[in-house]
């Protein structure tokens, strides 16, 4: 299709500014990094014929190199090197951010994090570490706070976030405002309560951390998880 008569708020770039990248098809984000086509193809069918090279689809420009790309007919060397610094530096933040997760493997690591979250506050609050396979840090989610009791809070609220990150285990973690760290009957009955739904849904308790006092208590440590 000719991209002038798409209109213009249909138009890549205009949808890329509306919505963001994330709405746009393959073709389209290749078609805005191209930026033109030829006397022969709009940009649209350019890109189309990109994709269309491999059955792997945009998976080929992975490994492509710009000498490669500048062969494909419509392809000159200044839009080879655009395709090539754009895959590029999509591995880049991908690699970096594979390496730059945090790993928790002891239950002061994961104090240690939850302390910066949760020391100082005058209310009680409950978070969780999501973490994958090999113990990295997804993210830290809150999950309650304010007056809200902390034996209130579901396993469904607090898988919620797990779930929808594909997280393998978690670490819960709350704050005790008093200062005393140690569990309460309350925390006791969550933790094992988590603990059964974890099984069922299959995702891992790996602790339950309580600050207060500027220390920590650890379920894992103290042999109740």
């Amino acid at each position: 299709m000719n991209i002038k008569k798409i209109t213009k708020e249909e138009r890549p770039r205009e949808r890329l500014l509306r919505k963001g990248a994330a709405s746009l098809s393959d073709r389209e984000l290749l078609a805005i990094i191209i930026r033109t086509g030829t006397n022969k193809m709009s940009v649209m069918q350019l890109a189309d014929e990109i994709i269309s090279i491999d059955t792997s689809g945009i998976l080929f420009l992975e490994n492509c190199v710009a000498e490669e790309l500048s062969r494909i007919p419509g392809i000159g060397p200044a839009k080879a090197c655009q395709i090539a610094a754009a895959t590029e530096l999509g591995k880049r933040i991908v690699t970096r951010k594979k390496s730059n997760k945090y790993v928790i493997e002891y239950a002061d690591q994961a104090a240690a994090m939850l302390m910066k979250e949760l020391s100082g506050l005058s209310h009680e609050a409950l978070k969780v570490i999501l973490m994958d396979t090999k113990g990295g840090v997804v993210s830290v989610e809150n999950i309650a706070e304010g007056g809200l009791n902390i034996v209130n809070a579901v396993p469904r609220e607090i898988f919620h976030m797990a779930v929808r990150r594909n997280a393998f285990a978690i670490v819960m973690g709350h704050n005790h405002p008093s200062g005393d760290p140690s569990p309460s009957k309350a925390d006791i009955d969550l933790t094992t309560k988590m603990q059964k739904a974890g099984e069922i849904i299959g995702i891992h308790i790996a602790d339950h951390i309580i600050i207060g006092g500027g220390t920590y208590y650890s379920f894992k440590e103290n042999k109740i998880i």
